[in-house]
């Protein structure tokens, strides 16, 4: 485990950075695509779990993942921009995050965790492009096109 600044790190084995902890207590995040000279590419498992005074966070374009339970109990949270980039969203990533009224889900992304809106009480939204390779929403419920056909 790497620190830097108010994050903590691993590095991957492509030499990118799993930011794995976040030591700070800001309002509005814009998470960084670099530290320390390495790409962002990962959000790790429990990451920024029960950042509750987190309402904003912008992540990087280089971002690909996001890991179990990262964001979980951010309750406070009600938007988040995920990059175009971005291919996995871990189980619960944004479970408990009360606040959170809508999301927009990128085409890029491929998969999808188990259960990862849970008790996001708020969440009246999750936008999907119609050209989305394997999702659909009907009625703000977020479906597999796989199954749903």
């Amino acid at each position: 485990m790497i620190k830097s600044g108010d994050y903590q790190y691993i590095l991957l084995t492509d030499g990118t950075a799993e930011l794995t902890n976040y030591t700070a207590y800001a309002e509005f995040l814009t998470v960084p695509a670099q530290i320390d000279g390495h790409a962002v590419t990962s959000i790790g498992s429990e990451a920024f779990i029960n950042s509750e005074f987190l309402s904003s966070i912008i992540l990087p374009d280089c971002l690909t993942t996001i890991g179990i339970d990262a964001f979980c109990g951010c309750s406070f949270h009600t938007s988040i921009t995920l990059p175009n980039s971005l291919t996995s969203i871990g189980g619960g990533a944004f479970d408990l995050c009360t606040s959170l009224t809508s999301i927009t889900l990128p085409d890029s992304l491929l998969s999808i965790g188990g259960n990862p809106f849970t008790s996001c009480d708020n969440l009246t939204q999750i936008q999907v492009s119609p050209d989305h390779p394997m999702l659909l929403t009907t009625n703000g419920v977020l479906f597999d096109k796989a199954e749903k056909s």
